[in-house]
């Protein structure tokens, strides 16, 4: 149910339940009633944010696999992190460059790479 997977997901990613609350703004007796709940009955637009601050779809949490095939590898670092906290404040043509920006150096490093030069 979604309050297990949302305890398997914040495990995973090592971000506490505390973190989840204070970064999407739902009150943290909230999002500890979604884990120890472990039900349906949680409003969409909550789960949205939750969903969207973890970096998955929604219908992860309403889908009914079990929670042994949850996406527990997914990479949270603090560059996925920042990516996601600050976009919204950027303009379009601002993400634009930053992605022109990443495409270069992941070519160049990968150039690197065949050459030898990396570490």
């Amino acid at each position: 149910m979604i309050g297990e997977k949302l305890e398997q997901l914040l495990t995973a990613k090592g971000i506490k339940a505390g973190t989840l609350a204070r970064e999407t703004g739902i009150p943290k007796s909230t999002v500890y009633s979604i884990i120890k709940r472990n039900n349906k009955n949680v409003a969409y637009s909550v789960m949205e944010k939750i969903s969207e601050f973890l970096g998955v779809p929604v219908e992860y949490f309403y889908d009914s696999d079990p929670v042994s095939e949850a996406p527990a590898t997914i990479d949270f670092d603090a560059f996925t992190y920042a990516a996601h906290k600050y976009s919204g404040d950027l303009r379009p043509e601002d993400k634009d460059t930053i992605i022109k920006m990443m495409q270069t150096l992941a070519a160049a490093n990968k150039g690197d790479d065949k050459h030898g030069k990396a570490d």
